[in-house]
């Protein structure tokens, strides 16, 4: 029927093939000894090896007394038996996403304005495998993010933003960093805005 363009339910299908066996097309359709077997291939997941995750989270915040100025910090630090191991030639157990990182924050606020710049950093970490089994990997990267807003009144404010403002790039390589698959430069981005509240 897909042959003859045509898109049929189920019910039409029941039909034609009544109408090739020779009878009438409401007859119902029943298994005989003479039908062939069927063979069919199932696929489904299953779990995989386990593997231990630890690790530690640092973070501090600090005012300096009435001036406005501050700094946030924080850190994760994570380990583990889940690393890809680059030498096997098929996919090995691996956690993807895993990695370091840390963000240090500057900021500036009073009643009319506010300010920060922040340092995100994150380490190198397994993106995932390519279609080969091969691990593939992001190299570690910080960009640096600003914004200041100013408040109108209580109701309005305006703002701008940076994202990237160091123009960092993102490289993925598989198995060894000389094995570049991808490097990608978004540059900086910026935005501007007004928010409203009512």
């Amino acid at each position: 029927m897909l042959a003859e363009g045509i898109s049929p339910s189920n019910q039409a299908v029941f039909r034609r093939i009544n109408e090739i066996r020779g009878v009438d097309p409401t007859t119902p359709i029943r298994p005989t000894d003479d039908d062939p077997l069927a063979v069919f291939r199932v696929t489904t997941t299953t779990n995989a090896e386990e593997g231990d995750v630890y690790g530690f989270e640092f973070a501090v915040q600090h005012l300096f007394g009435n001036s406005g100025f501050g700094v946030q910090a924080n850190a994760t630090l994570v380990e583990g038996d889940v690393k890809a191991d680059v030498n096997v030639v098929d996919q090995s157990f691996a956690l993807p996403g895993l990695s370091d990182s840390a963000n240090v924050i500057l900021f500036y606020e009073n009643q009319r304005f506010s300010g920060r710049i922040a340092y995100n950093w994150r380490d190198e970490f397994l993106s995932g495998f390519d279609q080969f089994g091969a691990p593939v990997f992001t190299e570690s990267f910080a960009p640096i993010d600003i914004n200041l807003t100013y408040n109108v009144n209580s109701n309005l404010s305006v703002f701008v933003e940076g994202l990237n403002i160091n123009e960092e790039t993102q490289r993925t390589f598989s198995r060894f960093s000389e094995q570049l698959l991808r490097a990608n430069q978004f540059g900086a981005r910026y935005n501007f805005g007004v928010r409203y509240r009512f």
